[in-house]
């Protein structure tokens, strides 16, 4: 008898969002920079913990959607420890209208004027709109706080389980049930520089992904 382990490759909920109907929408990724952003622009003023408008430098790449919200350094570096997803429910010039602590985002805070603001690509194939985000597999996904992209997180349960010797090792093998290259974000900063990237970024850092479940 083969018995599979089934995953979703391509997206999913932020680790600890419980699925919306779908259990495969679980994931393990935590960390904000391990899905995929767009180019953002930085906060015209601060915002309170209650607001629900934020004003933008620019609202060239601001749409309706999830977005993140994190702290920047005076060097330009994010703070990754402070952040917010919130969802952009009108985009007025450059006064959002936004709903904060979304999809199990952390508890809403203040953000001082200059915090980078960058809508989502979100997975539209979800049942429910909005919550599902792509994992940045290229290989220029910031790295968390053990240095790890979101590729190695999810190969850390997802696959080295299954190598032999592992607690996994008598499954038969993975079904990606929702696998990369099935839809590309649009719109992605992959490297979070604040401009669009090329599509053969994304496509790159699958083909690594599929060489390495291969192996």
């Amino acid at each position: 008898m083969l018995i599979l382990s089934t995953w979703r490759a391509a997206s999913g909920l932020p680790k600890g969002v419980a699925p919306f109907g779908d259990p495969l929408e679980e994931s393990l990724i935590s960390f904000p920079g391990h899905f995929v952003l767009s180019p953002g622009s930085t906060l015209k003023s601060s915002v309170s913990g209650t607001s629900q408008t934020i004003t933008v430098d620019s609202d060239e790449h601001m749409v309706k959607g999830p977005a993140l919200v994190v702290e920047m350094k005076p060097n330009g570096e994010k703070r990754w420890d402070k952040y917010e997803y919130v969802l952009i429910s009108k985009v007025e010039g450059n006064k959002l209208t936004v709903k904060r602590q979304f999809n199990g985002s952390p508890v809403a805070r203040e953000f001082p004027a200059g915090s980078y603001l960058a809508p989502m690509p979100w997975d539209e194939r979800s049942k429910t709109k909005y919550i599902n985000f792509f994992f940045n597999l290229s290989e220029d996904c910031p790295l968390d706080e053990e240095g790890r992209t979101a590729m190695e997180v999810m190969f850390e349960d997802m696959l080295y389980p299954l190598a032999i010797g592992g607690e996994l090792e008598n499954i038969g093998g993975l079904d990606l049930a929702s696998g990369p290259l099935t839809v590309t974000p649009i719109n992605a900063d992959y490297n979070v520089d604040g401009v669009a990237d090329d599509e053969s970024v994304y496509r790159d850092g699958v083909r690594t992904f599929y060489e390495r479940v291969r192996v």
